[in-house]
């Protein structure tokens, strides 16, 4: 069999010879970037896997240890080289690894791919997810209400893991609730949450000028509730350790407490009435349940429901326990369109003054 010889072979062939002289012209153009050669060796390098670890803490924080863009783009840099030779056009398509450092979500670098459109995912891009994650926030004091931790579920949208995903939101986000606070200064962002030992750690990042000052409007257990509330964020339980770190440097104290911080036991910091299914401002369909739970006095807890003008249109009592923490529903029904309050709270024994409040908007459409 005759072999037939590749365009780029050297030979007599006159069209031939002229493509090799044109792609050689457009070789000589090429000058590299500098640091092209590391970048290169960096993302052909093999990545080093982690190392097993069985414990659940582990599998628990490793996830949000490593954040990930929600809006970048694979870096990939496309261009054309077009050689026009006597009577035959030749195009050759050429990708080029940009110099950037950022890789997939999982760590590895991105796998090149020669005939996608910088235009259109190439599928190697990673999705976020929508999961509910416990946010818990400072309730903040009032006449009827003392300062203690409320938990509440919220959707986001995240490549993170569950726990950096709630802290982010906590940070991030002013509580839907007005009666709610985080207790820590806006602009703070999280680089991640990990575990060492028996110590978790969750670093936090943001500008250098940021003060770490206790609320005030908290009263003297503020930074304290802050901290509490940040650390069962991040998905700490009871008896757990937890400390911060800020642009990667060790923190001491944060919000005037000593760190590292047990997260302390229900009965100390959590809230004694919470509704807990209903986020405020929430739209909801019929028939309407509100869930409740109390750990109150003879476990009674009294609700009311006002329309928009604040009348009352219904009010009740749910039975939870005292002791401990249970939930009771209260089923509204059907309710006509429009926006209603559910307030929940208990009543003194001793006077007859409303305690311990938590209520919630929502619009029945």
């Amino acid at each position: 069999m005759t072999p037939t010889n590749s365009p780029y072979d050297s030979g007599s062939d006159a069209t031939a010879e002229l493509l090799r002289q044109a792609l050689s012209a457009e070789a000589a153009d090429v000058r590299p970037a500098p640091g092209a050669l590391r970048s290169i060796q960096q993302r052909t390098g093999a990545a080093s896997a982690p190392s097993a670890d069985p414990s659940d803490r582990s599998r628990r924080f490793r996830a949000g240890s490593t954040r990930t863009s929600l809006g970048g783009r694979q870096p990939w840099v496309f261009g054309a080289l077009g050689a026009a030779v006597a009577t035959a056009a030749v195009i050759t398509a050429v990708v080029v690894i940009g110099d950037n450092d950022k890789t997939t979500p999982n760590g590895a670098p991105a796998a090149t791919q020669g005939t996608a459109s910088p235009s259109q995912p190439t599928g190697s891009e990673a999705q976020p997810s929508v999961i509910t994650v416990p946010v818990t926030y400072v309730g903040l004091p009032g006449a009827a209400r003392t300062s203690r931790l409320y938990t509440e579920r919220q959707l986001v949208s995240t490549l993170q893991s569950p726990a950096a995903a709630a802290v982010d939101q906590f940070l991030c986000c002013r509580p839907p609730d007005p009666d709610y606070t985080t207790g820590w200064p806006r602009g703070i962002d999280v680089g991640g949450i990990s575990s060492d030992g028996s110590l978790i750690r969750i670093a936090l990042e943001g500008p250098s000028t940021v003060q770490f000052a206790p609320d005030a409007e908290l009263g003297p257990d503020g930074g304290q509730l802050a901290l509490q509330a940040l650390l069962r964020t991040a998905g700490l339980e009871p008896g757990e350790q937890g400390t911060v770190t800020y642009n990667d440097d060790p923190v001491s104290v944060i919000l005037g407490v000593d760190l590292p911080v047990t997260v302390k036991a229900a009965q100390e910091v959590r809230a004694l009435i919470s509704i807990d299914n209903i986020v405020d401002g929430q739209e909801v369909s019929n028939p309407v349940t509100v869930k409740v739970s109390g750990n109150v006095f003879e476990g009674q807890i009294n609700w009311e429901l006002l329309d928009a003008k604040g009348t009352k249109v219904d009010d009740g009592l749910a039975l939870t326990s005292m002791g401990i923490w249970t939930q009771d529903e209260i089923k509204l029904g059907s309710l006509e369109p429009g926006t209603y309050t559910i307030r929940c709270l208990e009543y003194s024994p001793q006077d007859g003054s409303p305690g311990n409040v938590d209520d919630k908007s929502f619009t029945v459409r």
